[in-house]
């Protein structure tokens, strides 16, 4: 009986030197943490609650809305990264499993004809195994938290490349509105640049000005034309990058609004917690 116990007492020891600690998964945060500067403070609940998810909702602007939600559906990096997720959220199940017991079964049958007497014998026989592998190294625990770290990297991804599709596209589409009351301000100036050179030259004709003045206006309805010009090449090409966030041929086609959008209520100033859970990365 000695010598069991003095062949077990060193196996003991040995295994539960094995065990490896529980593993943190703040780690991470707690590495990077520091000191935060005084006039900071930390956004409370009820803070992060007044940061609304729906941010789009605040402007007043229906076509915004359908525009954002009809990127979302034709981004194909987006439904790329939802596969993404959706296979990293399975294989996060797939490491859960392999930690429980594994337990297989069997069927066979047989059967066996004897020629001399003419007769056949039948046997079946059904086999059950249990399996567990111990984590003795923690090699399971690791691949379990390494396997729960990709499935938050990649909800965060997803979530990241969603809101940056709707702040492009919304960017995209203020961008647009803008361009087009650039081009109707071009429209106006030439206009009004048009009217002062028929004015000049009719006081030319009676005496009144000299020719340089009519040469000033020449000028000054020749620059509007350019900026005119320029100005809708700009709007254009604000339409095409619109559309290629909504998976159309940028073709240039898409219409502005004639004002821009307005927010429901004003933005409060926030604090620098705040801003930070409201960047996609």
């Amino acid at each position: 009986m000695r010598s069991i116990m003095v062949f077990l007492t060193p196996l003991m020891l040995l295994v539960s030197a094995c065990g490896l600690p529980r593993s943190n998964d703040s780690a991470p945060s707690a590495m990077l943490s520091g000191r935060i500067p005084a006039h900071w403070k930390e956004a409370t609940s009820e803070q992060h609650a007044k940061i609304s998810t729906g941010w789009v909702l605040e402007f007043r602007d229906n076509r915004l809305k359908d525009l954002v939600h009809e990127a979302i559906d034709a981004n194909n990096d987006l439904r790329a990264a939802a596969y993404r997720l959706q296979a990293t959220m399975e294989n996060n199940a797939r490491g859960r499993a392999r930690r429980l017991p594994q337990i297989t079964t069997g069927t066979s049958t047989s059967r066996t004809l004897n020629g001399r007497e003419s007769s056949a014998e039948s046997s079946y026989a059904l086999s059950l195994s249990a399996s567990w592998e111990m984590d003795v190294w923690g090699r399971l625990r690791d691949s379990d938290n390494a396997d729960r770290a990709d499935y938050r990297a990649a909800i965060a991804d997803y979530r990241g490349a969603r809101l940056s599709l709707a702040v492009n596209t919304a960017k995209a589409w203020i961008n647009l509105t803008e361009a087009q009351q650039q081009v109707q301000l071009a429209e106006q100036t030439l206009q009004d640049f048009r009217k002062s050179l028929s004015l000049i030259s009719r006081r030319h004709r009676e005496a009144l000005l000299r020719a340089v003045d009519v040469q000033f206006g020449r000028n000054n309805v020749a620059s509007a034309e350019r900026n005119l010009r320029s100005q809708i090449l700009r709007r254009d090409e604000a339409a095409r990058t619109l559309e290629l966030l909504l998976g159309r041929y940028p073709s240039g086609e898409l219409k502005a609004t004639p004002n821009l959008p307005t927010l429901r209520r004003q933005i409060p100033a926030g604090l620098p917690s705040d801003l930070l859970v409201r960047r996609p990365d």
